[in-house]
């Protein structure tokens, strides 16, 4: 699908991007979708979200895949071990509360189309993750963190935050997507190297 099919499927207006300092200006209202608990379910979801209900995961608004192989180990490392992870978001007009009523719909719709706002690079890792093309844990698949988290007993303890949008306006889209990414400054690398240095030193002198 190219850049004007896609922005086709919404209606289109004109409007402002961004943040706004308007107190009355609210984030648009957003539902969660449980992913279920345990990585096997975590799986399950992702891809029929992705199979069944055509996930768009890169729209024309998204940057590049742009995290590194160990970027991506060190999300699902912290993202196992129980880390906190922001909610992945995605705007979905045609969803009504639960997966049976999106049976009903038609994929054509103009509504129906599903776009990731925030959490493309998660996504992605994930997907390699489940696939077996990402290990972690120094070279554990994702059978084998499934095995062993099953036997030490966390495996329920697992899940992720999915919050659901129903913008049908594209500018809109346009400005969540903007306030969503454009607050806060981003580490960069320097600052985590001297704080992992400071890290390193500490644990040198004996934690003290």
């Amino acid at each position: 699908m190219n850049d004007r099919q896609w922005v086709g499927r919404y209606i289109k207006s004109a409007g402002s991007y961004g943040a706004s300092k308007d107190i009355n200006d609210r984030m648009p209202r957003s539902e969660s979708i449980s992913s279920g608990v345990g990585l096997r379910d975590v799986k399950d979801t992702i891809f029929k979200w992705i199979d069944k209900f055509d996930l768009i995961t890169n729209p024309p608004f998204q940057r590049p895949l742009v995290w590194t192989e160990k970027q991506q180990a060190a999300f699902i490392e912290h993202w196992i071990n129980g880390g906190n992870v922001h909610p992945i978001i995605i705007n979905w007009p045609a969803y009504q509360g639960d997966w049976e009523s999106l049976d009903k719909f038609d994929p054509e719709d103009v509504y129906h189309s599903n776009v990731v706002v925030d959490g493309q690079q998660r996504i992605n890792a994930l997907v390699r993750f489940f696939n077996g093309e990402l290990l972690v844990f120094d070279g554990m698949s994702y059978e084998d963190v499934l095995a062993y988290a099953r036997k030490e007993g966390w495996n329920e303890s697992i899940g992720l935050n999915i919050k659901v949008t129903k913008i049908t306006d594209y500018a809109e889209l346009l400005r969540l997507y903007l306030r969503v990414n454009d607050t806060g400054v981003p580490h960069t690398r320097e600052e985590l190297d001297r704080v992992q240095k400071m890290r390193e030193d500490w644990l040198a002198r004996g934690g003290r």
